[in-house]
């Protein structure tokens, strides 16, 4: 199940335009920093937050792609 849910996750991430980083998400509850599609390499224009089991959160800084799923 916690595969799935990650696996759903970073799916979710690519369709909301945030790039999956290479080593995969961290699902620690914490805020992490990643790279957009449209925008420079190595900018950390994006972010995420997964917590397994509670809430998902995924935030670019246009507000139409903001993501949040329960």
């Amino acid at each position: 199940m916690t595969s799935d849910a990650i696996q759903s996750f970073e799916r979710a991430m690519r369709e909301h335009g945030l790039v999956v980083p290479a080593g995969g998400v961290k699902a620690d509850g914490r805020l992490h920093r990643c790279d957009t599609d449209d925008g420079p390499s190595g900018r950390g224009d994006g972010a995420y937050v997964l917590f397994l089991y509670q809430l998902a959160l995924i935030r670019t800084h246009e507000p139409n792609r903001a993501f949040r799923g329960t």
